[in-house]
C-alpha cells in the first residue's frame, strides 16, 4: 500500500510540473529533454551546470526550455533534491 501511495504522489508532482511548464508555452513532453518538478527549491544549482543555458529562473522555481535543452542530463545529476526528470520518463509513468 505504501508503494502505491508513493507512486501516486510522484505522478501528481510530475503532472503538476508538466502542466505548469505547458501553460508557459513549453512542450513538456519532448522526448530526450528534462523538466523541473514542483519539488524545486530554487537553489539554482542546475542552471549553473547547464552547458547550453536552457534553465531559467521562474517566479516560484526554475524551468527548462525544451527547445534549447540538448538532453545531456547534467541538470538531473546536479540537482540536490532530485526535482529534475527526463520528460520521456514522465510519459512512461503516465501510460
Amino acid at each position: 500500500m505504501k508503494k502505491i501511495v508513493s507512486i501516486a504522489a510522484l505522478v501528481v508532482v510530475l503532472i503538476t510540473s508538466v502542466t505548469l511548464s505547458a501553460s508557459r508555452g513549453f512542450k513538456a513532453s519532448n522526448e530526450g529533454t528534462y523538466f523541473i518538478t514542483s519539488g524545486c527549491i530554487s537553489c539554482g544549482t542546475c542552471a549553473g551546470h547547464c552547458p547550453v543555458e536552457a534553465i531559467f529562473e521562474g517566479e516560484d522555481q526554475y524551468h527548462i526550455n525544451p527547445d534549447i535543452c540538448v538532453g545531456c542530463g547534467t541538470c538531473m545529476d546536479e540537482c540536490p533534491v532530485g526535482a529534475i526528470w527526463m520528460a520521456e520518463a514522465w510519459v512512461l509513468i503516465r501510460r
